[in-house]
């Protein structure tokens, strides 16, 4: 009987800890996700003002598609990383 109880406490110990452990991986996720749309977003606004100042249509071009890229990763991040907090 006392073994029951002490393997039951064990169990939730571990399962909070566990819990814990996930929720501090995904909050890490999240802030490295973010940051790679965010750097992306940044070269994205680079590329296209050297498009502007070069007249270069190529690099006009490839600056709006990497900060629109970068914008969507971010509200990847955002809004769908912690919801992997809630799977397990």
């Amino acid at each position: 009987m006392i073994f029951r109880r002490i393997i039951c406490c064990v169990k939730s110990r571990f399962k909070k800890i566990k819990m814990a452990f996930f929720q501090s991986a995904v909050s890490t996720l999240q802030t490295l996700v973010v940051a790679i749309g965010a750097g992306l977003g940044v070269w994205g606004i680079v590329n296209l003002l050297e498009g502007y100042g070069q007249d270069n249509p190529g690099a006009k071009s490839q600056g709006i598609k990497q900060l629109m890229a970068g914008g969507g990763i971010v509200l990847i991040g955002t809004n769908l990383v912690p919801l992997l907090s809630s799977l397990f």
